[in-house]
């Protein structure tokens, strides 16, 4: 799925109707299911006694064979879109899985089948979409399996036409216990013709940079499988066989202090033709002979490899050879993927169409590589723009390096071309950019060519920042309800301090930080040389820290010898019982040894997930996959109880934070146990995924919020509330080069981060942590909050960051109707009050006309003469004192107008 929630939603509602199946007798009419219409019973349409419920007309259970139970309803508390979504509720599965099927399908060899749903599972499971034969002996013709996890996410699959069968079955498995929600189900039968998007793809190397002179460029990224400590960079000490020093990366530059670290560089999304054979070349050293790599050119969309090989390098350069047939791809973009489990070296890469074997080419006369002078790209607005540029490649004589800025609206800037002489032997620049004062984020494209104006290079990009300068640049804000999930690197802490960020979460990216199974490698000895170093790191930036109170070393719980080594879940199995005490023992270490750098603790994470919390030893299926026994809330308030004990004895001042759930009955359970005679603060993860305004007063999360309250209300208490994790948008969208201003998956996430801050402050959470600022390829390829490790930040950093910088110390005072749609949230401070004026119609407003001494501004947090207002947009109104009731009737009579 390479499409922001938001505009999945919007596709589908184009298509669909009143009604629940709106399919024609026609083969290539689409096939649409929104849930709202009535449902029939399931005794219907099954023959199982212990399969119950009800079901929309045209999907049928096929689960009578398996030994389970299962239930189907409508679900009207929980929706993607509209008031009804289809839930299913399995349990006591003993064999085979519940199996949701839709017949009919008319497949054949001139048309794709594209499918595409939203999904949600409050205790998190992995579901398998099946197309297959529809009588014995049942092929597969197609198979996807993916997580759902506890926030709705839009998925969104192409398959290719690889069969002829006239009634294919359409299948949504799972085997896991639990409820599985589902919503807006579309299927369509593009044709092959319509998505040859590719068709006059270039020929030669399609890979801009083929070498790396300055390191990653271009949204290169490498992934850890530890989410990452060490970065690629140019080995001045080894040579590549292009003639410019080699591109290290993967494990061995530094000490890990975890097990099993694989590497992986993942270039940006490369614009390909589907269906045809391609290949992929490089120079590759390794740190040994026989070392393995595996190569890979595949299809985000599915995260599936469409053409992949293990092969061996040595301590010699060699050249590396991958190709195959590439198979057809969701938007026409694909990754190349260089995985290792050593360190390596690589040079020359090559990607292009075609069936002879590649051989080493630029992908033109010269390449060009850019680099700022920041890390990041992160400029404050009195600095001035400086690049450092590469060359590679013969100049066959004078030559120039054009450029184009472009400005955060889209306005090209004028900048000067740089000039180049043939004989020159200095091959880098460093180049002031004369360019407008506005914040936000600038494109700067630069392309070689020669005297006679002709193109030499293809374009290089790189993504330019400019922000306010913090308001607590050189100090602590614990009060700050801004926070984010980062690696502890110093170019990362220093990155999210000058967005605005004041607190982070040492949780996936850091989960090494304060993570038990990380601090005690061995029975009875600590090593925190790593967790110092990071959180030294942290605290120079002058960032609060979340610490994290889970991840139990294997050896004190029951995790199976022969469980899969490379599963992060084996981190979650809980301390056994007669290891309780040194449980307790770890508490009272990483507490205390931090009594002062870190006074917040949330103890584990996502408990009440499937995946998160084993209490019990798994059971072994005779697939030699394993069945996990989930923990309970009543072994969780146990832990947490143990947890609590020993924090206070190690620092007093230590708060202990209950990790809460929002959509099944966890927190009532934990309340009955006893939870709130120890938390001190209560936390929980709300994702918010699709971007109509989710603010004050009547929203999905307004009634969440007020449950939660309500709950703590009932037993007599009242917590500080905190979204301890989430985001603006779950969104997947294509890695290209920098982000295009208009691409609306951009504009989709900086909406979604701010509309989300609003909504929680105005619900009354004390603190958000946004995920995420350091992952790419965690969840799937395409995955990722606002920035990637080559240094690039996606535009919505600046749109947030402009955000933060205007509601830092103010608080939510109240909400104002202003137009049918259209809501004014006032947020007060001493001597200065913020507006954020947004919609939840999809129509544009324009507002130009305020009283005098206010000031408009939009949401990149530059002054405006008038600003759109709609779904997608948010403006801002700053009054120089604290808002007063005069200024509330002012605000309700602001005039909305359509813009020109």
């Amino acid at each position: 799925m390479v499409c922001s929630s938001s505009r999945l939603k919007q596709s589908i509602l184009m298509v669909l109707c009143a009604g629940n199946l709106l399919a024609s007798a026609m083969a290539k009419d689409p096939i649409k299911f929104d849930f709202e219409g009535p449902f029939l019973p399931i005794s219907e349409l099954s023959p199982s006694q212990r399969i119950h419920g009800e079901l929309p007309q045209g999907l049928a259970d096929d689960s009578s064979w398996a030994d389970l139970d299962l239930v189907y309803s409508a679900e009207t508390g929980t929706t993607f879109s509209g008031k009804q979504s289809l839930k299913l509720s399995a349990s006591h599965v003993q064999r085979g899985w519940a199996q949701l099927t839709l017949r009919g399908l008319r497949l054949d060899k001139e048309h794709f089948t594209r499918i595409s749903a939203a999904f949600i599972a409050p205790g998190a499971m992995k579901v398998t979409l099946f197309l297959r034969k529809r009588e014995y002996p049942y092929t597969t013709y197609w198979e996807q399996t993916f997580d759902v996890r506890p926030e709705w996410r839009p998925m969104e699959f192409l398959v290719p036409p690889v069969v002829e069968d006239p009634d294919a079955i359409l299948t949504i498995t799972t085997k896991s216990e639990g409820v599985l929600m589902l919503d807006d189900l579309v299927i369509e039968f593009p044709s092959v013709d319509s998505l040859k998007q590719n068709a006059h793809a270039k020929e030669g190397n399609q890979i801009t940079n083929s070498s790396f002179p300055l390191g990653l460029v271009g949204q290169w990224v490498v992934q850890h499988g530890r989410f990452g400590l060490n970065r690629a960079f140019p080995d001045p000490a080894v040579m590549g066989p292009t003639g410019v020093p080699a591109l290290q990366f993967g494990v061995g530059g530094e000490k890990e202090p975890f097990e099993n670290m694989n590497s992986r560089l993942i270039s940006p999304a490369i614009a390909l033709n589907g269906g045809q054979p391609h290949g992929v070349g490089f120079y590759a050293r390794g740190s040994r002979e026989g070392q393995a790599i595996q190569v890979s050119l595949f299809d985000p969309s599915s995260a599936k490899n469409g053409i992949t090989k293990v092969v061996a390098v040595g301590p010699d350069w060699r050249w590396v050879e991958v190709s195959g047939d590439l198979p057809y791809s969701l938007h026409g973009y694909y990754n190349l993927s260089i995985g290792t489990g050593e360190r390596l070296w690589i040079d020359g890469v090559v990607v292009r169409e075609g069936k002879e074997a590649p051989r080493f080419e630029r992908s033109g006369s010269v390449e060009v590589s850019l680099r700022a002078s920041k890390p990041y790209a992160l400029y404050f607005p009195e600095e001035t723009f400086l690049c450092e540029f590469a060359l590679i490649g013969d100049l066959a004589g004078a030559a120039r390096l054009e450029l184009t800025l472009t400005d955060p609206y889209g306005h090209g800037i004028p900048v000067e071309p740089v000039e180049l002489k043939a004989d020159s032997e200095v091959r880098s620049f460093t180049i002031p950019l004369k360019h407008s004062r506005n914040l936000g984020t600038y494109l700067l494209d630069v392309q070689a060519v020669d005297a006679d104006g002709k193109k030499i290079s293809r374009p290089a990009e790189l993504a330019i920042h400019r922000v306010h300068h913090p308001r607590s640049a050189n100090s602590d804000a614990p009060d700050s309800p801004f926070g984010t999930h980062i690696n502890p690197t110093p170019w990362e802490a220093r990155m999210v301090k000058d967005l605005g960020f004041n607190w982070v979460r040492v949780h996936d990216g850091g989960q090494e930080v304060t993570g038990w199974y990380f601090l005690e490698p061995s029975p009875g000895r600590f090593d925190f040389a790593y967790s110092d170093r990071a959180i030294e790191i942290l605290r120079s930036q002058h960032l609060s820290i979340l610490g994290m109170l889970n991840m139990t070393p294997s050896f004190y719980t029951d995790c199976p010898k022969d469980y899969p080594q490379t599963d992060h879940t084996k981190q979650y199995f809980v301390v056994k019982s007669e290891y309780r005490a040194r449980w307790q023992e770890y508490v009272r270490q990483i507490v205390g040894r931090n009594a002062g750098k870190i006074t917040a603790w949330e103890v584990l994470n996502e408990p009440y997930a499937g995946q998160s919390f084993f209490i019990k030893k798994a059971e072994k299926q005779a697939s030699g996959s394993y069945r996990m026994k989930p923990g309970t809330a009543e072994n969780y308030v146990q832990v947490f109880g143990d947890a609590f004990t020993a924090a206070r004895e190690a620092n007093p001042a230590a708060r202990l934070v209950w990790m809460m759930n929002h959509e099944t009955g966890w927190n009532d359970k934990c309340i009955q146990a006893g939870i709130t005679d120890y938390a001190d603060i209560a936390s929980y993860h709300y994702y918010l995924v699709d971007n109509p305004l989710e603010g004050y007063p009547k929203t999905k999360f307004s009634k969440v919020a007020d449950r939660l309250r309500g709950e703590l209300a009932a037993a007599g208490k009242s917590l500080p509330f905190w979204n301890s994790e989430g985001s603006g948008s779950n969104l997947q969208i294509p890695w290209k080069h920098s982000p295009a201003y208009e691409d609306g998956a951009c504009q989709a996430m900086a909406n979604g981060l701010v509309r989300s801050y609003v909504s929680f402050l105005s619900q009354g959470s004390d603190k958000w942590f946004v995920y995420s600022s350091h992952i790419f390829g965690v969840w799937a390829p395409y995955y990722y909050g606002f920035t990637t490790p080559d240094g690039t930040l996606a535009p919505s950093a600046t749109v947030l960051s402009a955000f933060m910088w205007l509601m830092e110390g103010k608080k939510f005072d109240r909400s104002v109707p202003v137009a049918e749609g259209v809501t004014a949230f006032v947020f007060a401070g001493k001597n200065e009050s913020l507006v954020v004026m947004a919609s939840n119609l999809r129509e544009e407003f324009a507002l130009s006309t305020i009283p005098a001494k206010w000031l408009l501004l939009d949401w990149h947090g530059n002054t405006a003469k008038s600003a759109i207002i709609s779904q997608d947009n948010v403006a801002y109104l700053v009054l120089p004192w604290q808002a007063g009731e005069k200024d509330y009737e002012r605000l309700a009579g602001l005039k909305m107008n359509k813009p020109e």
